[in-house]
């Protein structure tokens, strides 16, 4: 079962338009043996609604945190989730 926690939000100024709204959420999944974490970013600009998830990134809470904390202060886009996550995982 795939649960869904809203983790943060922030505000990205547009250039010659409407401010972006985007939530970040922490998806925690399930499995037979064992729970894993994944993002899942929603942006809102004007009536325009855009996503993206990535999930069973780590089994590591702490590390889905960081991560997280990371894409908030960053005010990263759906268009970059997976890529970044990539960079993050490639890291370790």
């Amino acid at each position: 079962m795939l649960k869904r926690s809203l983790f943060g939000h922030a505000q990205l100024a547009r250039e010659g338009g409407e401010n972006a709204q985007l939530y970040y959420y922490l998806l925690q999944e399930q499995g037979e043996f064992f729970q894993s974490y994944g993002a899942q970013i929603d942006m809102q600009q004007g009536a325009q609604w855009e996503n993206a998830s990535v999930r069973n990134v780590t089994t590591s809470p702490a590390r889905m945190y960081a991560i997280l904390e990371m894409l908030v202060k960053n005010c990263v886009t759906p268009c970059t989730l997976q890529d970044i996550i990539l960079e993050q995982l490639n890291k370790y």
